[in-house]
């Protein structure tokens, strides 16, 4: 065997270890970038309202209860979506219909205040968006607007209610970090309850009363 194959075969050797460290290095990198990314999480904020929404005031209130509305009132209810991750992520609603976000404030001292009264109805569709960047450690108020209708398929990321009552306790959204997607359900501050009675009729007057006794 000649010096001059001797010598290629060496240098191929050399450059394919090479080039082999590279993938591994570059395979490490998308795994460790990967990870990071998953480090990235969303959850319920510090504030919240269930606007018209009738909520339990019993002495010993049922912590998964946030309110309930009836047939003839307006479903809007606002709470804020805080990033517990080290890095900023963008949130999106995958109900655009149903959950809306608002900007996150300018100064942080008011992440955790609303924009606007949930009891004067959800803001404009030109003030609020399906999506939010939201940095880490700070807060975005997310508008929960009527998801009660057959057309918001109350059933995914909620439950359907006891008797005469339907339910949702999530919302379904996908949070992009670092370039990656994943999907989150965040939780609401309880569940909000729709009952088929109207606001003015006795029946529903009396499962208010009820809610203590249940």
């Amino acid at each position: 065997m000649s010096d001059d194959v001797v010598e290629f075969k060496v240098r191929f050797r050399r450059r394919s270890g090479r080039i082999a460290l590279a993938v591994v290095a570059v395979l490490a990198l998308l795994v460790a970038w990967w990870a990071v990314s998953g480090t990235a999480a969303v959850a319920q904020g510090s504030a919240a309202s269930s606007g018209v929404g009738h909520g339990d005031d019993c002495d010993y209130p049922d912590e998964e209860f946030w309110a309930v509305y009836a047939k003839d009132e307006a479903p809007v209810a606002v709470q804020t979506v805080r990033n517990e991750g080290r890095w900023p992520v963008e949130v999106i609603s995958t109900r655009p219909e149903a959950y809306r976000f608002s900007p996150v404030p300018d100064d942080p001292r008011y992440d955790a205040t609303f924009p606007s009264d949930p009891l004067l109805g959800a803001p404009p569709d030109d003030e609020t968006s399906d999506r939010v960047t939201i940095p880490p450690g700070r807060e975005a108020s997310m508008w929960i607007i009527d998801p009660f209708r057959p057309e918001n398929e109350f059933t995914r990321g909620g439950q359907m209610g006891a008797g005469d009552r339907i339910g949702v306790e999530s919302a379904t959204v996908q949070v992009w970090s670092l370039g990656i997607r994943r999907d989150a359900d965040v939780a609401f501050y309880g569940t909000l309850w729709q009952s088929e009675l109207t606001s003015d009729s006795e029946e529903f007057k009396s499962e208010l009363s009820q809610l203590c006794e249940s």
